[in-house]
């Protein structure tokens, strides 16, 4: 996926509709192995986003701001998609090596319109 002209490595999450990446402010919480997207790069909404998980007994969580800016996936572009640029996580989606997760889920699942 094309993030701000960044390719970076999404994890697909059928339960979520939520897009959300790693910002650089995350830092070394994040991990080092991951592409971190710079918050110099977003516009934002001024909007704080707190994204809970109940897919395990570990509380997993996403906080961060939400911001908009270009997407592109395959042939597929949106100008202006809202996503979530988090600064704090315990998620396991960056221990697997990517950046964020892709929520393909319903739209009823989603934090941000």
């Amino acid at each position: 996926m094309l993030l701000s002209f960044l390719n970076l490595m999404m994890k697909e999450d059928t339960g979520s509709s939520d897009l959300w990446v790693v910002g650089d402010f995350c830092g070394t919480d994040c991990g080092t192995s991951v592409s971190l997207v710079p918050h110099s790069d977003m516009n934002s909404t001024g909007l704080d986003v707190s994204l809970l998980y109940g897919d395990s007994g570990t509380a997993t969580y996403a906080n961060g701001v939400i911001a908009s800016g270009g997407v592109s996936l395959v042939e597929f572009q949106v100008l202006e998609q809202q996503y979530a640029l988090i600064n704090k996580t315990n998620a396991g989606v960056i221990e697997s090596g990517a950046s964020g997760i892709l929520g393909l889920g319903f739209p009823a699942n989603r934090y941000a319109n």
